[in-house]
């Protein structure tokens, strides 16, 4: 996996740049603050203070405060414009190393509660925020109520969720943290146009990622999602946003979920040993993209589409699958230049009007086209249940597999 992720990172560095994501990122972090005083802390005695809090309080907008390694078990708020970074090493004559960690002692409050615009914060292990057992308050490693924050390089677990973010607008950078057995390793709500990249999403009991309620034209790219119960969720209103680049391994029950969600892109991703790789289950909602290269491994099920419509699917790569699509009470789809594999290619039902095209059919003759694929459509008449077959028609299948790009290769 280590070689695995590292090969990816390099490979399509041209690529991502290309996509124009990392200037994107350099011109947020032009915006943050100028560089003002520097404040220490150490909880031992060796610094300016024993407490970040009492740093904090102290400070003003600009200051860099330095948090040397130690346990600090207290709660923070931060509604200034600084930057607070943890130093892995001690300070004075103590014997403590790595990470500074700030530890909630599992009292049911949120750990680091951030306020203000254009904070940092580096380079720290967050942990025990505690549980609400009702699950109606989320008791967060990292909560964010503000905009252009960048929180990177932290180590953020055993927390009802790992970071939230609450009505942030405008381009936090949440990169490069290790984020594992957490409730919820990230939550967003009514949150858009943040960046997420790089991040170890890892154990998580319910939920990877959820993307929740109005959060739009989020960019989460080049991260792994590994043993959660779910990798992603996007649900209720939550549109355009763009999943690229990522690793979905051994997700207990999914890889990627979109409800009642529109105009979200899927692209590029590699989604390994889910019982269900990518689900699209948009009720009022429709027109999700899911195209160019995912590569999809060992699922139970691909693709599965459930009352949405005018979705693109085109150019993945289904291995060994048990079922690559299956595509139920949606029609007008557009289903292209595919290779399907798997035990059953598609599973039909009340689907009518989907467009199939050049797709490679694992199992068609090759001297025989068209592939005509079949389907069921029920209906109550008038008290029983009639089971109706009806066809769709690739008319131009494809006779030998597309050798479809694994980008990071």
């Amino acid at each position: 996996m280590n070689l695995y992720k590292k090969t990816m990172v390099f490979a399509i560095i041209g690529l991502f740049i290309g996509a124009g994501v990392v200037p994107s990122i350099t011109d947020a972090n032009e915006t943050f603050h100028a560089k003002g005083n520097t404040i220490t802390v150490d909880n031992e005695g060796d610094g300016d203070y024993t407490s970040i809090q009492d740093a904090i309080d102290i400070s003003q907008s600009g200051d860099t405060i330095l948090v040397y390694s130690g346990t600090y078990n207290e709660h923070i708020v931060i509604d200034k414009q600084i930057t607070i970074e943890g130093i892995p090493e001690e300070l004075g004559a103590g014997e403590d190393i790595g990470n500074p960690i700030i530890n909630g002692k599992e009292s049911k409050e949120d750990i680091v509660t951030i306020l203000s615009e254009l904070v940092e914060l580096r380079n720290f292990s967050i942990k025990n925020s505690g549980f609400d057992s009702d699950y109606e308050v989320y008791f967060a490693g990292i909560k964010i109520f503000s905009n252009f924050c960048k929180i990177s390089k932290n180590e953020i677990f055993n927390n009802m969720a790992g970071i939230y973010l609450d009505s942030s607008t405008k381009e936090n950078i949440i990169i490069e943290n290790d984020i594992k057995s957490n409730i919820y390793g990230i939550f967003l709500i009514n949150s858009s146009y943040n960046y997420f990249y790089g991040n170890n999403i890892t154990s998580s009991e319910i939920i990877g990622i959820w993307i929740h309620s109005n959060s739009h034209n989020n960019k989460i790219i080049r991260n792994l999602f590994e043993d959660n119960w779910k990798g992603m969720l996007i649900t209720t209103k939550s549109h355009k946003n763009n999943i690229s680049e990522n690793s979905f391994i051994q997700n207990k029950q999914l890889g990627i979920s979109i409800g009642n969600s529109s105009n979200s892109k899927i692209l590029y991703n590699y989604i390994q040993n889910s019982p269900t790789a990518i689900g699209i289950l948009s009720g009022a909602y429709t027109e999700n993209t899911i195209f160019y290269n995912n590569i999809i491994l060992f699922g139970l099920i691909g693709i599965q589409l459930l009352q949405t419509d005018n979705c693109e699917i085109t150019s993945n790569y289904f291995i060994n699958c048990g079922m690559s699509l299956e595509i139920v009470l949606s029609p007008k789809n557009n289903i292209q230049q595919n290779n399907l594999g798997g035990l059953l290619n598609c599973h039909l039902i009340n689907s009518l009007g989907n467009n199939w095209n050049r797709n490679f059919w694992t199992g068609h003759p090759t001297s025989f086209p068209p592939k005509f694929i079949v389907g069921m459509f029920y209906i109550m008449y008038p008290i029983k249940l009639l089971a109706i077959p009806y066809l769709n028609i690739d008319l131009l299948p494809q006779t030998r597999p597309y050798d479809i790009e694994l980008p990071w290769k």
